[in-house]
């Protein structure tokens, strides 16, 4: 595994402290019609990937990477109920979570494989299936302002997903 540039290294350092320290807040000082559930996924992706950045390990086969699978899986599980559940109005924040929360389940899951092994290249499923979870990530926030809900922070946590993504092909 190669070392990503400092300066990538730092962008996704910055990126992910500010949406970890504004899910942070909203968790702390709920605002009304939050999501705690939603803001305590936010925090917990935003320090993983932050922690990714630097090379903390988290493949599969890691304790870390178990913990990340674990956590990240049973806040996926809560937003698939969520969006299943036909008592639950329909909501793109929760299918939003959902998509990030997969990514975050497929980030650790790949990561072994999207580095290479022996200097190998990530195998062609695998670069697939990243790619069209940089595509979905990238389209969801532009689809939610334009229905006037989205949020910067929503816009800033897909656009670092998306790149941590492509920087891991």
């Amino acid at each position: 595994m190669t070392t990503p540039p400092l300066a990538l290294v730092s962008a996704f350092t910055v990126i992910f402290a500010i949406t970890g320290v504004r899910s942070l807040v909203r968790l702390l000082v709920p605002v009304d019609g939050g999501d705690r559930t939603a803001e305590l996924s936010h925090l917990l992706m935003s320090i993983a990937m932050a922690g990714m950045a630097w090379g903390w390990p988290a493949g599969p086969d890691t304790p870390g990477g178990v913990a990340q699978l674990v956590v990240f899986g049973v806040l996926a599980v809560v937003f698939v109920v969520r969006v299943v559940d036909p008592a639950e109005p329909p909501s793109a924040g929760n299918a939003f979570h959902l998509l990030a929360l997969g990514a975050m389940v497929w980030m650790v899951l790949s990561m072994p494989a999207s580095h290479g092994h022996d200097g190998h290249a990530a195998p062609a499923v695998t670069q697939l299936i990243t790619i069209a979870f940089v595509v979905v990530l990238c389209a969801t926030p532009f689809a939610r302002v334009l229905r006037a809900s989205g949020s910067a922070g929503h816009v800033l946590m897909s656009g670092g997903m998306a790149a941590m993504l492509l920087a891991m092909l």
